[in-house]
This record gives structure tokens, C-alpha cells and sequence, in this order.
């Protein structure tokens, strides 16, 4: 079997392996935390551009369809009998088409 020096060695050795694997360990949750904060940060970066992005998108949209409506409204003031006939037309033609179902 082993001497107590022997005994004693292998001890030191394992205890030393233990504190290592303990650092090593500490090391990789330290590093671990450190990617998982980085990572937290980037996905708050592209959250907060993808908002950006869509608020100018939003405005951008809302821009051209006031510019419709407004054309439409000119158009209809310009045009009140043909913008009736016109309307006239659509309502017949879609009554039509719902009442054949």
C-alpha cells in the first residue's frame, strides 16, 4: 500500500487539483457572465435601432397616406358630380357581386 508520505502527497495533489478546478470554474462563470452581458447589450442595441426603424417607417407611411387622402379630398371637392357617379358605380357593382351569393 501507500506510505503515509505517499498518502500525504497524493492529498496535497488532490487538493491542489480541487483549487484549481474551483479557479478554473470561477473563471468560466466569470467569463460566461461577462459574454451573456455583452450579448444582453447587443440585443438592446438592435432592439432599440429595430424600434427606431419602425417609428420612421410608421411616419413615413402615415406621410403618404395623408398625401392620398388630401389628393383624393382635392379631387372629390374639384369633382363632386363625377366623384358621385363614380361612388354610384362601385355600390352598384359591389351589390351586384354580393347579391349573386
Amino acid at each position: 500500500m501507500y506510505s503515509t508520505v505517499e498518502k500525504n502527497d497524493l492529498n496535497d495533489k488532490t487538493r491542489e487539483t480541487a483549487a484549481d478546478l474551483r479557479d478554473g470554474v470561477r473563471r468560466v462563470k466569470d467569463d460566461v457572465r461577462a459574454a451573456a452581458g455583452t450579448v444582453k447589450s447587443d440585443i438592446e442595441d438592435i432592439a432599440r435601432q429595430t424600434g427606431r426603424q419602425a417609428r420612421d417607417l410608421y411616419g413615413t407611411a402615415e406621410e403618404n397616406v395623408s398625401g392620398v387622402v388630401d389628393a383624393m379630398s382635392a379631387k372629390i371637392y374639384d369633382n363632386p358630380v363625377q366623384s358621385s357617379l363614380i361612388g354610384l358605380a362601385v355600390g352598384v357593382f359591389f351589390g351586384v357581386l354580393l347579391a349573386r351569393r
